[in-house]
């Protein structure tokens, strides 16, 4: 008898189980790249994941971009999307039937453009990029690959501000008529920056001043090279016909120890950042299944305070506390 009991228990928990799965809604979320190293896919994707599974939501990752996540979910080919705030203030800018179909449902973190330059070198100052008086050749700035997040707000920047276009040229290795063409590689652009042959090296990131490699740590304890800052008023008026903010001037934590960064106390730069959001289709999306995702993202205590990402959050957002 005890052992039908038990077998009965067993059966009845199997058969509540999989019908708890089979009635979960899934929901196909726009992520970053399929490697080890985008925030998008390793901390921000698996941070809703787990909090949607609470709620009966199972997140399927798609792996695409910033740009790439937008316009699938325009279509209708995605769910929900993870995007870089001056990527969808852009699109929205340009398309208004994108602008009244796609929203986001709140930030969850950030992403700032970090430019490096060389302390003896010719460009040290953003007012030398806006000054009226133009150089006698362009600032040579290298932005990532073709199609990249950093590519694109780099761009975006030179096209809005003024001034800063015809002040710049952009290095674009795909372009090259080399026989064997270059593929963009952010430490050899920091060779030729200590070198003289460009002027900055920009990238688009979710700071971790706590690794002991990668484009902040190599930058910052480089003698020869430092962080340019970026306070223009200028870049916080580019925004969408809803008056949506494409950026935000505040600092950002490029050095010290996991102590230091989570109490706000390490090393800053002052320059541009971007919010990490999710977007959903209003055209597309249940409305149950949209408020629960938007408690979550809505959630201060989303991201592992400990990762990358968490801390890069925590210390974006006492810049702007202190800003305010």
């Amino acid at each position: 008898m005890k052992k039908h009991a038990i077998v009965a228990a067993l059966a009845l928990a199997t058969s509540v189980a999989f019908s708890s799965t089979a009635s979960a809604e899934t929901v196909r979320l726009g992520v970053g790249a399929d490697n080890s190293t985008s925030a998008y896919t390793n901390v921000y994707g698996p941070a809703l994941k787990k909090e949607a599974a609470k709620v009966g939501i199972r997140i399927e990752f798609v792996h695409g971009g910033s740009v790439v996540n937008l316009e699938r979910l325009y279509n209708g080919e995605i769910d929900a999307a993870l995007a870089q705030g001056d990527v969808a203030v852009d699109m929205a800018a340009a398309d208004e039937e994108f602008a009244e179909a796609v929203a986001p449902l709140g930030a969850i973190g950030s992403e700032s453009v970090l430019c490096a330059m060389k302390k003896t070198g010719r460009l040290t100052t953003w007012d030398a990029i806006v000054d009226d008086e133009r150089p006698e050749k362009p600032f040579y700035v290298s932005a990532g690959s073709e199609g990249s997040g950093t590519r694109f707000t780099v761009n975006n920047v030179r096209r809005k501000v003024p001034n800063a276009e015809s002040a710049t040229r952009i290095y674009e290795p795909e372009k090259s008529t080399r026989a064997v063409k270059p593929t963009y590689d952010v430490g050899k652009e920091l060779a030729r920056l200590r070198s003289g042959r460009r002027d900055l090296v920009c990238e688009v990131m979710t700071p971790d001043p706590t690794r002991d490699k990668g484009f902040v740590h190599d930058v910052y304890i480089d003698d020869q090279l430092t962080f340019l800052t970026i306070d223009n008023d200028e870049v916080e008026k580019i925004r969408d016909k809803r008056g949506q903010n494409a950026y935000t001037i505040a600092d950002a934590t490029i050095g010290g120890n996991i102590a230091m960064v989570y109490f706000g106390k390490g090393d800053k730069v002052r320059t541009i950042h971007t919010p990490v959001s999710v977007y959903v289709n209003l055209d597309s999306i249940d409305g149950k299944t949209m408020e629960k995702l938007q408690a979550i993202v809505q959630n201060p205590d989303l991201l592992p305070p400990d990762s990358p990402a968490g801390l890069a959050a925590l210390a974006y957002r006492s810049a702007l506390n202190a800003v305010n």
